[in-house]
Parts: C-alpha cells; structure tokens; sequence
C-alpha cells in the first residue's frame, strides 16, 4: 500500500468523459448492428475494397492508367443483360 503514496491523481476533462461513454454505447449496439447489416455484408466489403483499392492507387501515385484500374478493381463484376 506504500505505492499508492507515489500515484498521482489525474483529473479528467468532462468532455473525455463523455466521449467515452457515447463509444462504450456504440460498442454495445454491435451484435445490433450486426443483425441489420448482415444482409448487405458481402455488398458493403466488395464495395468498401473497391475505394480502398483505388484511393491507394491515388495516394501512392501508381503508374496505372485509370481504365486499367477500374479492370482491376471491378474484374470480378458481370454487367446485368
């Protein structure tokens, strides 16, 4: 107990506070969220690989012309007729 002499108190702002509180709420509606979203699941990777493909392609200036790159990205994709 001679350690807790040495601790010092450390005051946290009201604002941290409540941010932590509003993602300790978020984090409890997952298995909520999950539920809803599932549906959509295979939709919203597909998609979200897809920006994430192309904005890394921007950011790190690759030298690849845009219509290759969206073959690149869209390969797996059969058009609807």
């Amino acid at each position: 107990m001679n350690c807790l002499k040495n601790i010092t108190h450390t005051t946290i702002p009201n604002d941290v506070v409540m941010d932590y509180l509003k993602i300790y709420k978020s984090i409890g509606m997952n298995t909520h969220n999950y539920e809803i979203l599932s549906p959509d699941y295979q939709a919203m990777n597909s998609q979200i690989t897809s920006l994430d493909t192309y904005y890394f392609a921007k950011i790190f200036d690759l030298d690849v012309t845009e219509t290759r790159l969206k073959s690149l990205i869209y390969k797996e994709v059969l058009p609807k007729n």
